[in-house]
């Protein structure tokens, strides 16, 4: 009896560890507001702050996880204010990068994809930067003088 359980066991531990060796499983490191960072997240991050900032893989993973969380900290006052951004308005954002470095979107897409870095990494990145300037306006719009 004990040798017929240890098989099922042993199979159902395969199965259930089987789908978390996957990139979209990647292992959560930090919940911030219940919304969970993983490994891939920072490693994604840290790629492009090593493509845009020029720093070592070591700065670039810590730096990765502080804006990571700051980010999830940006979206969630933004929400509580009533604040959403939109897919548009990072699009166009993401567009703006692109002319900027004299490129089409389709051409910057293609560069953070051969240093190893989806676009939704810049994206999200930007939409995190968008809603705070949204949050800061709504926030001071009428308390600065110049």
């Amino acid at each position: 009896m004990r040798l017929r359980i240890v098989p099922v066991f042993f199979g159902l531990a395969l199965m259930l560890a089987a789908p978390l060796a996957t990139p979209s499983h990647a292992a959560i490191k930090i919940i911030v507001n219940d919304v969970p960072i993983t490994d891939y997240d920072i490693s994604q991050r840290a790629r492009l702050i090593t493509m845009t900032q020029r720093k070592s893989a070591s700065i670039a993973k810590k730096q990765a996880e502080e804006e990571l969380v700051d980010d999830q900290v940006k979206l969630a006052e933004a929400e509580r204010v009533g604040i959403d951004v939109s897919k548009s308005e990072v699009d166009n954002a993401f567009n703006n990068i692109a002319r900027n470095v004299k490129m089409s979107p389709a051409q910057l897409s293609k560069a953070l994809r051969s240093g190893g870095v989806q676009p939704d990494t810049l994206k999200e990145r930007l939409k995190a930067q968008l809603a705070w300037n949204q949050v800061l306006r709504s926030r001071f719009s009428g308390r600065i003088e110049v």
